[in-house]
């Protein structure tokens, strides 16, 4: 995530602010910490406690979208969701939805540190979601991230803001030898991109859709077509 003010001279005298979330875990360990906040902080954590959870019924934030036939069936070592989501895109989600304050935090602390800069009235805030919808975490999770900004920006009352998505398409990693099994690539893609059409087609102000992202009153999401 980009935010930077607009203009080019402002651009010049204010020092954009970047975020990156990172998902798998070794990208994290090959050293470069400092620039990425990692989605699931422990290690451990498995999609067996949201399969149980939601089978007990104590978790409605998963029940609405967790397929659990479908993820109790994966091979137990893809279960493991903090070693990377293998381009499924409800492992991408799981582990957004398990660190939700932690995502969200990290996104308000940046989006606070420009807020607070030396900014004249009336400029506009320039805020760029970049990330690829061909694998499993952006995928799976692009219009939570965005909604996880457009809460901030109305919790602060920004309303001179452009909030932007830029997506790569599965196209980009076709000559990628590291990636293996190119199979979800396309079909990550298509589905990330129908529900975006989706919002923008069905959800207007008028017909808003209900996320829960945790148990709390704060976590529940009642969210537009105006995701960006």
């Amino acid at each position: 995530i980009n935010v930077n003010v607009g203009g080019e001279e402002k651009q010049k005298q204010i020092e954009p602010v970047e975020i990156f979330l990172a998902r798998e875990r070794e990208v994290v360990e090959r050293g470069r910490p400092d620039e990425f906040f990692p989605i699931i902080t422990d290690v451990t954590q498995s999609v067996d406690s949201v399969i149980q959870d939601v089978m007990r019924g104590v978790s409605p934030h998963f029940k609405d979208w967790v397929e659990v036939d479908t993820m109790s069936s994966l091979p137990q070592s893809q279960k493991n969701i903090a070693a990377g989501a293998g381009q499924r895109r409800p492992l991408g989600r799981v582990a957004l939805f398990l660190n939700y304050p932690g995502v969200y935090a990290q996104i308000d602390q940046a989006l606070q540190r420009l807020f607070h800069a030396n900014v004249m009235a009336g400029d506009k805030y320039n805020i760029f979601v970049v990330g690829s919808v061909a694998g499993g975490t952006g995928s799976g999770t692009l219009i939570d991230v965005l909604t996880i900004v457009r809460k901030i920006l109305m919790a602060n009352r920004r309303t001179q803001v452009s909030l932007t998505a830029f997506v790569v398409l599965p196209s980009a990693f076709q000559n990628q030898a590291a990636i293996r099994d190119k199979s979800n690539l396309r079909p990550n893609s298509y589905a990330a991109l129908r529900e975006l059409d989706r919002f923008q087609l069905t959800h207007a102000s008028t017909r808003p859709t209900l996320i829960r992202y945790g148990t709390r009153v704060n976590d529940i999401e009642w969210i537009t077509k105006s995701l960006a």
